[in-house]
């Protein structure tokens, strides 16, 4: 009979094991989805009072305000300029680059890029703007912080020997895409929409080794995020009639006019991004700004104050208030948003790009008197289809709105709208937005650009 002591050491020895196998090799993951939880619902909630707080201070101090924004536009562009240049613009591009360069680059150029540094630069210079009121948004930092935590507890455990992948280079990728997959699920509350994410926009290989480490790194995120603030929607639930027939010919409809507008968005603000570049030395970055603070100030000022914020606030207007919109107020927030952008500072265009379709959709649902009952699905579609135009990304685009908005119903109808989108977004430009800043951020034949839109 197996004497209590061997039986002891055999139970011991076989939990050392389990915990070898399957338990430390997941623990990394939990950590920093767990962080990026944490600091992706402490940056939204920011982000939320500052931009109501501009809001109020654009209504009731006018004056003020417009005396404040290009002080503030400077401050955020300055943060960039001199602490951290690849914390600029929204960070999907840099988290690309990151993944598609790890087997090339070096490890002071990765740090620049996913650094301590650029995470502290890329939440204070996007609050900076969000307090003048700039219409940018908060979910492609979200991915930039969240790609940038998990390789700091990479780092961290690999320097003290822990069991990680053999491979540094595999080990980085995988936590790199984790990051930006945990980033989206928790800025947006779309698990599904943050795994996707990750295999249309980031993974360059084969998804299946590195499914695991998403997935592990989505859950944690998401379940802290949730556990911060809530389960919630990021849009709400509007109410959506039966699909029928027309409404699925109005979405493909919505598809090519939306997608074809969200193309032109990338492909105009990527020539304008170039064109800045032009704009070197003190004297001209300090006229770059001024112009760019004068005409977003005249452009609040025209709209009432519509042009300000990411938009997300906007979209729930429209669908649950039923406010009206007219053809000017999508070109409004188109600007207001390139404005911004160029700037230079750190601001995404997810949330504005989602409030551009939105405010198309409605737009067309109230110029044809046919589709007014389907006013709300087609707000839906333009969104997706819009984004998708921009991305380039139609399934992530696809169940993001549906995660947000809670509407399987409208499954189909969205579907055909973003592959609409994304045919004539193609037609129109072969590569997308980010794809083309991506590009711009590394090229093996030379050395590494941190921040190519900053020279």
């Amino acid at each position: 009979m197996e004497s209590l002591s061997a039986y002891s050491n055999r139970f011991q020895d076989g939990s050392r094991l389990l915990f070898n196998r399957h338990v430390a090799p997941t623990l990394p993951y939990w950590i920093a989805g767990g962080l990026t939880g944490l600091v992706a619902s402490a940056y939204a909630a920011l982000f939320r009072r500052l931009s109501a707080f501009s809001e109020r201070f654009f209504s009731e101090h006018f004056a003020t305000w417009a005396l404040a924004v290009p002080v503030l536009f400077f401050a955020s562009r300055a943060l960039v300029v001199f602490f951290s240049p690849s914390s600029s613009g929204s960070g999907i591009p840099q988290v690309m680059s990151a993944i598609e360069s790890l087997e090339h680059c070096g490890e002071s150029w990765l740090k620049k890029i996913l650094g301590f540094r650029m995470i502290l630069v890329k939440v204070l210079s996007s609050t900076v703007m969000v307090l003048a009121g700039g219409a940018i948004g908060r979910e492609g930092p979200t991915i930039h912080i969240g790609a940038g935590l998990f390789l700091m507890v990479e780092d961290f455990f690999r320097g003290r020997k822990f069991i990680l992948r053999k491979d540094p280079t595999a080990s980085r990728k995988a936590f790199i895409l984790a990051g930006g997959a945990a980033g989206i699920a928790a800025a947006f509350n779309t698990p599904l929409g943050g795994i996707v994410f990750a295999i249309e926009e980031l993974a360059t290989d084969s998804f299946k080794q590195f499914r695991t480490t998403v997935i592990t790194g989505v859950i944690v995120a998401g379940v802290t995020a949730q556990a911060l603030v809530g389960s919630y929607l990021y849009l709400g639930t509007p109410t959506i009639p039966k699909v029928t027939g027309l409404a699925i010919a109005e979405a493909a409809i919505l598809g090519i006019v939306a997608g074809g507008a969200g193309a032109f968005f990338g492909r105009s603000l990527f020539r304008l991004l170039k064109w800045r570049r032009e704009w070197t030395g003190w004297k001209k970055e300090t006229a770059w700004v001024l112009s760019c603070s004068a005409l977003f100030i005249g452009l609040a000022a025209a709209s009432g104050g519509y042009s300000l914020g990411g938009g997300s606030e906007g979209i729930g207007r429209i669908l649950f208030e039923n406010q009206s919109v007219s053809f000017i107020h999508a070109p409004i927030r188109f600007i207001s948003t390139q404005l911004c952008y160029l700037v230079g500072g750190a601001g995404g265009i997810f949330s504005p790009a989602l409030s551009i379709g939105a405010n198309l959709g409605a737009w067309l649902a109230q110029l044809v008197p046919a589709f007014q009952a389907d006013s709300h699905l087609l707000v839906l579609a333009g969104m997706a289809a819009f984004l998708t135009g921009v991305t380039h990304a139609p399934f992530t685009s696809l169940v993001l709105v549906l995660e947000m908005t809670n509407k399987s119903s409208a499954i189909f109808s969205l579907m055909l709208a973003t592959m609409a989108a994304h045919w004539i977004s193609k037609a129109i430009d072969t590569g997308s937005f980010y794809e083309r800043v991506q590009e711009s951020f590394f090229n093996p034949q030379r050395t590494p650009d941190p921040a190519p839109h900053d020279r």
